[in-house]
Order: structure tokens, then C-alpha cells, then sequence
């Protein structure tokens, strides 16, 4: 058998734990970011600040929980015909070889995928490196196919893009209801942006609570309002003015041009019968025209005059919503490093607890792993994570600050809530159901640029069967190097 203590094993690991942790990046906190970069909202500088802090507290505070998740739900680690963790025929340095090989055929597919600019998947690229690795090393009757194994994660991706399209297209309903559609659409933003922020807040901290701590409901609702009311206090009373003062200053007044009548002016209108009259009747006609001119162009200036107020006043307001979505991007990149640095951490966990002599049957996932991952999944958004923003924040459809903000809020509502459940849904489905959802809600299905998605849905598709075989193939060829099975 392998041994469980191989240190070129583990060298190999940590090597493809990286290149993983930095295609996740690259493809998936891109794609968390892509909307608020495509919206204007955040800069990539502010995106990568943003995720360097934000990654790595999800991925240390919730990560371990998702992460076990991936080690413990796919396959039988106890039964004696699969991996026999504990027994004397355990096949354990085996299944730390494939987990390494898992991470292998992750890394490569992410890495490609980023280069043609698809958000896929991570959770389904290590799912199938895991299960093309079981698969080989021992037998498919060693995958937990059924409920609460394979099944379960299975479900998620179906579930996770329908439920985050639905919350992000009932918070933009809510929106344009209450605030957008309204005849003071600016007030009512300013009156809604401490609401929503706090709000927000309330219900993550609930959610976190739930998963990690032992405190009663109702202390857990109690810590949660004081939370969400803290926040709508300081917003209220500290930023909401400093809000107020850049709104203001951000739109220009815009300058009313010359008006034309009818597609032209009214002297290129004149010019025809001016050459098909004597000067007395031009005279005559142009003064009766000129009067009746003067009466449309009144109406019509004082017309849009209010027009260009309106849509100044609408404009403001949607502004008041960027500083909402930059909120959103933070907590979804919190949400990110909760959920998705499982995908990195759970097998390269498995790696690293067995080579340090980790009860086989029993591996967690220590602190050091997740920040080391959090801090890879950085370094690839920061380097190749242009690829996929360009996808999700322009290519798909159009994006502004209020649908930005509800996309971004329904994903990761979805995402934590996943989170708190220990089910690894994908962050990308969330995120890329949001967005077609409100597109099709907002402008219309025209406006989606579905020849786009389908390539998207593709790739979705053919992820699970090309990692599980590139995993399969890369074990079955590392056991012809090793010269003692």
C-alpha cells in the first residue's frame, strides 16, 4: 500500500492545494466580484482589498464544517470493502494519493476554464476529482450516491440557482415597488439604505449564529437585533449624510441642446418653402410658424425639463444603492470563503491529516489549511480573475446598482444559508442564476445573451464526468510509478 507518511505525497499535495486554491480564485471570487465591477461599484484594486480580508475570516469562521462535508459525505471511509480506515487491510494511503490526484485534476480544469473566461463550477470539479479517484481505487458501490451523500450535493446545484434567482428577483420587486417606482424615488432610497443595511446584517449574524454557536434561539435573535439595530444606528446617524453629499455631487446637471421638431429643425423645415414662394409670402408664413413654433417648443422644453429632472432624481437614487452592493460584495465574499474553501481545504485536509498521523476514520480540517487556502483563492482573483468578471458583470446582461445590489444579496443569502445546512452548493450557480434572473425580470429575455449562458451550462454539464475521469486517469497512472502498491 502507499504509505500514509510519504512526504513526496504530501510535497505533491500542497503543490496542487495551491494551484487549486488559486483557479478557485481566478474562476470563482471573480465571479462573486463580477457584478459589482461590472456595475462600477468596486474597482478590481478595491475587489482584491475586499477579498483579502473577507476570504479568509469566512473560510477560518465557517469554513471547517463545509470542508468536512467533502472528506466524509462522498465516499465509505469505515467499510471494510472500500477504504477500511480503521482496519488492517485500510486503504488509506491510497485514498490520500487520490485526494491529491483529485486536487490535481481540479486545478487543471479551473485553470482552463478561467483562460476561457466560464465560470464553472468548483464544487462540482472536486466532487467529480473525488468520485473518478473512489471509483478507481476501489469500486462504485464505495460512493454514498444516495441521500445525504452524493445526492444531497447534487441537489444543490439544482436548488441553489433557483432559490438565489428567486430571493435576488423578490428583493428587486420589493425595490422598484417601494423606492424606484415611487414619486420620490430619492427619498425613499435614503430611508431604505439604513433599513436594508441593517437588515442584512441581522439576518446573517443569525444565520452564522445558528451554525456555530450553542446559545438558545432567543439569545441568537437577540445578539442578531442588536447587531442589525447597531448598524442602522451608524448608518443612520454617521454615513448617511457623507451618503447624501456624494450622491449629490455625483450627477451632473445636465444642459438642455437645441430642440428639434419632428426628427429637424424648424428653419430646415422652412427651407423647402422658401424656395417655392416670393419673399412677402415667406414673410408672412414664417411669422405665423414662428408663433406656433415658439408654443411647441415651450411646451416641449418645460416637458423635458421635468423629464431630465425625473431621470436625475432616478439616477441619484440608484446611486444610493451602489454603496448597498458594495456591502453585499463584501459579506458575499465572507460567504465565498465560508462555502467554497472547502473545495481547496477538504482533500488537501485529508492529505495533511493523514501524513501527520491524524486518526484516519476522524480527519478535520485545521486553521492553518483554511487561511493558507483563503490566501491562494486571493492570489488568483488578483491575477487572473479579469476572465470571468468580464463574463458575469458585462457579457450576460445589463447590471446597475439596484439589480446589482438584489443579485448580489439573493446569492448570498443562498450561499450562507447552504453554508449553515454544511451542504457545498456552488457559489457560481447562485451568482449566475441571480444574474439571468433578474435580466430577464429587468429588461426582458431579449437582453440575455443566452448563446453565452448555453456554452456557461456546458461547461456545468461536462464538469463532473472530465474531473472524475482526469482524476481516475491520474491515479491509475501514478500507481504504475509507485513501485510498491
Amino acid at each position: 500500500m502507499v504509505a500514509t507518511d510519504s512526504p513526496w505525497v504530501f510535497g505533491v499535495g500542497c503543490v496542487f492545494a495551491a494551484l487549486f486554491a488559486y483557479g478557485l480564485g481566478a474562476n470563482d471570487v471573480a465571479n462573486s466580484f463580477g457584478t459589482s465591477i461590472g456595475s462600477g461599484a468596486l474597482t478590481m484594486k478595491h475587489a482584491i482589498l475586499i477579498a483579502s480580508v473577507m476570504e479568509v475570516v469566512g473560510a477560518v469562521t465557517l469554513g471547517a464544517g463545509v470542508a468536512d462535508t467533502l472528506t466524509k459525505k462522498i465516499s465509505y471511509l469505515e467499510r471494510e470493502d472500500c477504504w477500511d480506515c480503521q482496519g488492517e487491510g485500510s486503504k488509506m494511503g491510497l485514498y490520500e494519493l487520490g485526494m491529491v490526484c483529485a486536487l490535481a485534476s481540479g486545478a487543471i480544469f479551473l485553470l482552463g476554464a478561467t483562460l476561457f473566461g466560464l465560470p464553472v463550477s468548483t464544487t462540482h470539479t472536486i466532487v467529480g476529482g473525488v468520485l473518478g479517484m473512489t471509483i478507481v481505487a476501489t469500486h462504485t458501490f464505495c460512493v454514498k450516491w444516495l441521500w445525504p451523500g452524493l445526492l444531497k450535493i447534487v441537489a444543490s446545484w439544482f436548488v441553489s440557482p433557483i432559490l438565489a434567482g428567486a430571493i435576488s428577483v423578490l428583493l428587486h420587486l420589493t425595490i422598484r415597488r417601494t423606492v424606484l417606482d415611487t414619486g420620490a424615488p430619492l427619498r425613499r432610497a435614503y430611508i431604505a439604505l439604513p433599513i436594508l443595511t441593517g437588515s442584512t446584517i441581522l439576518v446573517l449574524v443569525m444565520l452564522i449564529l445558528y451554525q456555530q454557536s450553542t446559545f438558545p434561539l432567543w439569545e441568537m435573535g437577540a445578539i442578531s437585533a442588536g447587531a442589525g439595530v447597531s448598524v442602522w444606528c451608524f448608518v443612520q446617524f454617521l454615513l448617511l449624510s457623507r451618503v447624501k453629499r456624494q450622491v449629490e455631487a455625483s450627477i451632473p446637471t445636465i444642459e438642455m441642446g437645441s430642440l428639434k421638431l419632428g426628427g429637424e429643425s424648424a428653419e430646415d423645415e422652412r427651407e423647402p418653402m422658401m424656395a417655392a414662394a416670393d419673399t412677402r409670402q415667406v414673410e408672412k408664413e414664417e411669422e405665423e410658424e414662428g408663433l406656433k413654433a415658439s408654443e411647441v417648443v415651450v411646451a416641449q422644453s418645460e416637458e423635458a425639463n421635468l423629464l431630465s429632472g425625473r431621470e436625475k432624481e432616478l439616477a441619484r437614487a440608484k446611486r444610493v444603492f451602489m454603496y448597498l452592493q458594495i456591502l453585499t460584495a463584501t459579506l458575499k465574499s465572507f460567504a465565498h470563503g465560508a462555502n467554497d474553501v472547502a473545495n481547496a481545504a477538504g482533500p488537501f485536509a485529508a492529505v495533511q491529516g493523514l501524513y501527520f498521523g491524524q486518526d484516519p476514520c476522524h480527519i478535520s480540517t485545521t486553521i492553518w489549511i483554511l487561511v493558507l487556502c483563503g490566501a491562494g483563492i486571493v492570489l488568483g482573483l488578483s491575477i487572473s480573475g479579469h476572465h470571468v468578471i468580464k463574463t458575469i458583470g458585462e457579457d450576460l446582461t445589463a447590471i446597475d446598482f439596484p439589480t446589482g445590489f438584489s443579485i448580489e444579496l439573493g446569492s448570498t443569502l443562498s450561499v450562507v444559508l447552504a453554508s449553515c445546512t454544511g451542504m457545498p452548493v456552488s457559489s457560481t450557480h447562485c451568482q449566475v442564476g441571480s444574474v439571468i434572473c433578474i435580466g430577464v425580470y429587468e429588461h426582458g429575455a431579449r437582453n440575455v445573451q443566452w448563446s453565452l449562458l448555453n456554452k456557461i451550462l456546458a461547461s456545468w454539464i461536462f464538469t463532473v464526468p472530465i474531473s472524475a475521469a482526469c482524476a481516475g486517469g491520474f491515479l491509475y497512472g501514478a500507481l504504475f510509478l509507485i513501485p510498491k502498491l
